[in-house]
């Protein structure tokens, strides 16, 4: 829950924020750098969020889809 904290300090103090080239950004991370007030992805970088994912009959996960 640290992660939505320091997205709401980000946002409340207007910062932007950024995932430097070829570095990746997940769960958390992906939430604070959605809280800047603008973000930057740089060349290569990744951000990334939890999904969630059903079993196939093989028992390996599946992307959900609607």
């Amino acid at each position: 829950m640290a992660g939505i904290g320091i997205g709401e300090q980000i946002h409340k103090k207007h910062f932007s924020t950024a995932v430097h080239d070829n570095l990746v950004c997940n769960s958390s991370c992906a939430n604070i750098w959605l809280a800047g007030l603008s973000r930057t992805l740089g060349a290569g970088a990744s951000v990334g969020f939890h999904v969630p994912y059903l079993a196939n009959d093989a028992g390996a996960p599946t992307a959900w889809r609607r």
